[in-house]
């Protein structure tokens, strides 16, 4: 209790609350590892598995602040901008007086101090190659069985590979599985925050584009469909969905039919069908979705018949379940 005092995420209704200064940040995380080291080696003397607590604690915090934050970030604040992880932290908008942007800095500021306390958490527990190891052997994992079923022949993942190479002749202790979990938790957060990042520049490119009436690039309106499909699969850690579904479905109305086009929107109705209770958004989707097929179905009714065969074939896993479940008792 008294390190969650220290660390300020004894109350996660509070984290928000809390108003932080990157300069103090940085002085407070300087001091932490020996702060850190102490209490673990109290708990490892009186067998209190305190790693394990404090790492769901700070997953908890993240999940919380990614449950309240916009799907898009302020079109007033800068981007692109180094990722919130990085050692480089962005606090430029571009109006600092804007209530958006300054709520994005705050949240940035937490997110900030928050993940480098679980870093700095992880060295002070000697298990940051174990759990680096491990999730870089699932990654590995994961895509060779996607390149099985798609017959992939580029290999995307050498860095990977070659980081996983040079780990192999180090002794890395075993450590508990719920551990593993937090951790592979920890990157699911971070990969979602720069692919928010990520969402919101390629759509301030599309809007910039469509209104200069410049020629859209098919490129940048893919990557938003790519990118909108990966936070939708974590529905229930987005606070506007129907925000983010309405940009990206409208999206769709700007291309021909195609089969790549077919499949990409049955991926995205099916990333969205778990633990789906809202009458209200299912039929402004299925409103919507109608209008795309009715277009298409003009063209060439054949396509309406590959969406559907699609909307059948594609299984997708419920990870926004898996995410949630370890942390529903702290928020």
């Amino acid at each position: 209790t008294k390190l969650c005092e220290y660390l300020q995420i004894d109350n996660l209704k509070f984290v928000v609350k809390r108003s932080h200064k990157q300069d103090e940040i940085m002085s407070f995380i300087q001091y932490l590892p020996s702060t850190l080291e102490q209490f673990l080696l109290c708990a490892t003397l009186l067998q209190v598995p305190l790693t394990e607590m404090l790492l769901r604690r700070l997953n908890a915090i993240m999940i919380y602040l990614y449950t309240s934050i916009p799907i898009f970030v302020s079109s007033k604040y800068y981007l692109p901008c180094p990722p919130i992880y990085s050692s480089i932290l962005n606090t430029y908008d571009d109006d600092k007086y804007d209530i958006a942007c300054k709520y994005e800095t705050h949240v940035r500021l937490i997110y900030y101090r928050t993940i480098h306390i679980f870093i700095q958490l992880l060295s002070a527990s000697r298990i940051q190659l174990s759990c680096l190891k491990w999730y870089l052997d699932y990654l590995t994992m994961t895509n060779n069985r996607r390149k099985q079923t798609t017959n992939e022949t580029n290999d995307s993942f050498y860095s990977i590979k070659v980081l996983l190479k040079s780990l192999r002749f180090h002794k890395l202790p075993n450590i508990p599985d719920r551990i593993l979990v937090y951790f592979r938790d920890f990157c699911i957060i971070l990969f979602l925050l720069d692919t928010r990042d990520r969402l919101s520049l390629a759509l301030r490119t599309y809007i910039r584009n469509k209104t200069e009436q410049k020629n859209l690039s098919d490129q940048i309106s893919w990557k938003i469909i790519s990118y909108a499909t990966i936070l939708t699969s974590f529905r229930c850690l987005i606070s506007d969905e129907m925000e983010l579904l309405r940009v990206v479905l409208n999206i769709f109305f700007d291309f021909p039919p195609s089969e790549q086009l077919m499949r990409a929107l049955a991926t995205l109705i099916i990333a969205r069908q778990h633990h789906d209770n809202n009458a209200d958004d299912n039929a402004e989707v299925k409103f919507i979705v109608d209008k795309l097929k009715a277009k298409w179905a003009q063209i060439n009714p054949t396509f309406i018949q590959l969406y559907e065969g699609f909307l059948e074939s594609i299984i997708l896993q419920d990870v926004q379940g898996d995410i949630v479940q370890h942390y529903m008792d702290d928020m």
